[in-house]
């Protein structure tokens, strides 16, 4: 069938759509700026989740720009918490993977994500903190997310 020239399935023609409106963005955008957005946006999740009480995962030196993982400490546990994140606010965190599994919280902010994302990703956190019996000061990731996001 492939010899005629004749698929033995529909390619996803959808995803190949999609995937040169996204090219388009990025290069309207000017590749040094998508970096640069990414940059902002990971510290502006790194200070949130600090101000908060929780560990980073690796060192801001190290850090991705990509994502930003997180222990969320306090006696909590990350598997609570992303289940309070998605049934009380609809917000998704990804979790850990392999011997991480259920003990770290993932906060992603490449792609096409602003820093309104950034700060609701970051209030969502501390609701959710806060309705797993943690003593947090709302307000205090959020504040810390909008204080890097300026002084960047």
């Amino acid at each position: 069938s492939f010899g005629k020239k004749n698929t033995p399935w529909t390619p996803a023609v959808s995803l190949f759509y999609g995937l040169d409106a996204a090219l388009d963005m990025l290069l309207a955008e000017g590749l040094p700026n998508v970096f640069q957005r990414h940059a902002r946006m990971a510290k502006a999740a790194r200070a949130g989740a600090k101000a908060l009480g929780m560990q980073l995962l690796a060192d801001d030196s190290i850090a991705s720009h990509t994502v930003t993982a997180a222990l969320p400490g306090a006696g909590v546990g990350a598997s609570d918490l992303s289940n309070i994140l998605q049934r009380d606010m609809g917000v998704t965190f990804a979790g850990g993977q392999g011997q991480l599994k259920g003990r770290l919280l993932r906060i992603g902010h490449m792609g096409y994500c602003s820093e309104l994302d950034v700060i609701t990703a970051m209030a969502a956190l501390e609701m959710a903190l806060y309705k797993a019996g943690v003593a947090v000061d709302l307000g205090a990731g959020v504040g810390a997310a909008e204080q890097a996001l300026l002084r960047i």
